[in-house]
């Protein structure tokens, strides 16, 4: 490994097939329900709790699902592709590994809620595909869970430097060289994620200039904010959450479309937890 980045680090773990095979698929338009089925049964463990969850009280099925093929007839391609991206990478880095196990689960219920408020923010934009807006949502602090979970010394450092020097979340991590965002790019480019999604995990704070601008790097910013805002779980960021107003100008979304898709989430909000609650079961 050559990545400046990725070299500084002590581990870097590998990322599960099964996990990589889905987000391929999922990045792949031309993709069958078919195709993601076999990845799911050819796995013991992701089918098990893809069952799971299908049977739990969050879908309320009258009738006990016993296949893969049963789920995603009942619940639909969508929903089944976003189960398994959330079970296999909450899977592969499960809050019990970390060393603060609290702190995990609530950036894992962040993340969750960001991938929903996105895939909402993409239901108003023609441009931006629904299943891909939820697979960027979830996959954005991926960067910052890693060090969490691998290097908890350097995610405190960072928090001893803010309230040390008065410096901001972002400030604190760049001048310790532990920039969650741009390593999460690096993992990105290491683990052979979609260019689209490393971009993504990448850029989400700091949007590039317009002419650049990516759909899902600015429905990620702007859904991170609005999740911020409402305080549904903790990205770790203890700063006042803030947005770029270039970026909602870019992607249409006014003071009242905002407000709208603020009421879905806060309704939506039990549905999230109580996913999330199963997740990290």
């Amino acid at each position: 490994m050559t990545n400046k980045y990725i070299k500084g680090l002590r581990y870097v773990p590998s990322l599960p097939t099964v996990l990589a095979k889905i987000m391929a698929l999922l990045d792949d338009e031309k993709t069958s329900v078919a195709d993601l089925e076999a990845v799911i049964v050819r796995d013991q463990a992701l089918t098990s709790k893809v069952l799971s969850i299908a049977n739990s009280a969050y879908w309320g099925l009258r009738h006990e699902v016993v296949s893969i093929e049963r789920a995603t007839v009942l619940l639909g391609f969508e929903e089944i592709s976003n189960i398994c991206l959330g079970a296999g990478l909450i899977g592969f880095l499960h809050p019990s590994i970390f060393r603060n196990r609290e702190g995990a689960e609530q950036l894992w219920l962040h993340t969750l809620a960001v991938a929903e408020a996105a895939q909402a923010i993409s239901r108003e934009m023609a441009f931006i595909e629904a299943g891909s807006a939820f697979t960027a949502g979830l996959l954005h602090d991926l960067g910052k869970a890693v060090l969490a979970a691998f290097h908890p010394g350097d995610v405190e450092d960072v928090l001893r430097l803010m309230q040390r020097e008065k410096l901001s979340f972002r400030q604190a991590e760049m001048a310790n060289e532990c920039d969650h965002a741009a390593i999460g790019g690096e993992l990105a480019q290491h683990w052979g994620i979609p260019a689209s999604l490393g971009q993504v995990m990448a850029m989400h704070h700091e949007p590039p200039p317009d002419a650049q601008l990516e759909p899902l790097v600015a429905a990620v910013h702007a859904a991170d904010y609005l999740v911020r805002d409402m305080g549904i779980g903790d990205s770790g960021n203890p700063d006042k959450p803030t947005v770029e107003a270039r970026v909602l100008d870019w992607l249409g979304l006014g003071d009242s479309l905002l407000r709208s898709i603020k009421r879905d989430l806060a309704w939506r909000r039990p549905a999230i937890e109580d996913l999330w609650k199963e997740l990290i079961s």
